[in-house]
């Protein structure tokens, strides 16, 4: 298998402080005897990089000839730096002798996914589409083959939104983007993970939806030479007044390419169910 970049052990002696940055999300972990020390900090632009990040940055922008506009999204695994005198630290009481893993994981609830136009499905069609979503990144002391995760948090933060009715709806995050068509090109960024989505419309009429929600506490992580992927979903739909159908596949559809799984499910579920899935105009605004 191919180097995972952020992704595996680390190896941070005692008394010693790494960061990382991944897109607007910089985090640094700090070793000491039998504790851990996190902090966070999330950054917009360049302009607002913490002290004594700035310059450095520059510096091997400009030896590896990064344009500037480029800065911002430039990862960085794992460099040794003096912790930051500043508030926000957590702190972690673990065992001496364990080490740390940086783990990616999906979000820890369900996604409701608004595509960026309406999207029609004709009866007895069926679409693949790509949805890329922000990974969470997991903290995890581990001795031997056990691990314990002890700190979570998102690479973007995404909102709260609440779907289906009054009574029978769950709690999610929204999630904006296009649903692709193909597969994105070239190397993955290392805070996102694809998900590959098959929709089948099984029914009469035709499957017209603004927001559809993808289980996403469901699902695997595999590690592929191009980035993170997971299970490959079906959804197929039958009609209004039925539930859709989901179906996960126990991996992404990559025959001949190397995969490693990463993450098993947060929430392990049979690879088929029935769930309410699309929310249409009509059901959004009652008209």
């Amino acid at each position: 298998m191919e180097d995972q970049g952020l992704w595996g052990p680390v190896n941070i002696p005692n008394e010693t402080c790494m960061v990382w940055k991944l897109a607007h999300l910089w985090f640094w972990i700090k070793k000491r005897q039998d504790e851990w020390f996190v902090l966070l900090q999330r950054h917009q632009s360049l302009q607002s990089a913490p002290p004594g990040f700035r310059h450095p940055l520059l510096i091997s922008a400009q030896k590896d000839q990064t344009p500037f506009e480029d800065l911002d999204t430039l990862p960085l695994h794992g460099e040794s730096t003096e912790p930051p005198p500043v508030e926000g630290w957590s702190r972690f009481v673990t065992l001496q002798q364990e080490e740390l893993s940086i783990l990616p994981a999906l979000p820890d609830r369900p996604l409701v996914v608004r595509p960026f136009m309406r999207i029609s499905l004709l009866p007895g069609r069926w679409a693949q589409f790509f949805i890329t979503v922000p990974v969470w990144v997991s903290l995890a002391a581990r001795k031997v083959k056990k691990q314990t995760v002890f700190e979570e948090f998102p690479s973007q933060v995404l909102s709260s939104t609440w779907f289906g009715d009054t009574t029978g709806g769950e709690l999610c995050y929204a999630l904006h983007t296009p649903l692709l068509r193909e597969e994105p090109e070239g190397i993955i960024p290392p805070h996102q993970v694809v998900c590959p989505l098959i929709i089948r419309n099984q029914s009469n009429i035709t499957l017209d939806f603004q927001r559809l929600c993808i289980h996403v506490e469901n699902l695997e992580i595999f590690h592929t030479p191009r980035g993170l992927f997971t299970n490959q979903v079906q959804v197929v739909f039958k009609g209004d007044d039925q539930a859709t159908q989901i179906e996960i596949a126990k991996r992404p559809n990559k025959d001949g390419v190397s995969i490693e799984l990463l993450r098993p499910p947060r929430e392990p579920m049979s690879r088929s169910v029935l769930r309410k899935t699309f929310d249409s105009i009509k059901e959004m605004t009652g008209l």
